[in-house]
């Protein structure tokens, strides 16, 4: 249809949300978090204001483990979203 699309996965499987969402406040691209890392390669790719969409799929590592404070931790993790990639459906 002549739609640019582009798919960045920025999974490692088996990580909770906690380490999943860590993002250095002062170097949001910080390499050395895996938040960082999606981060860096949005913004090489140059679509972080781009972007139509967030897909998250996750909570296998909580669902067996640790499930309190999910909801909070997933707060978080949208409103680091939501100022590092603007606009996006999340």
């Amino acid at each position: 249809y002549g739609i640019p699309t582009v798919v960045l996965n920025g999974a490692v499987g088996g990580t909770g949300i906690a380490a999943l969402s860590a993002r250095n406040p002062l170097r949001p691209t910080d390499a050395a978090t895996i938040y960082g890392r999606l981060l860096l390669r949005a913004q090489w790719a140059g679509i972080t204001r781009h972007a139509k969409a967030i897909i998250w799929k996750q909570g296998e590592a909580e669902a067996g483990d640790v499930p309190e404070g999910y909801d909070k931790k997933f707060t978080t993790l949208y409103n680091q979203f939501r100022q590092d990639y603007g606009n996006a459906r999340i």
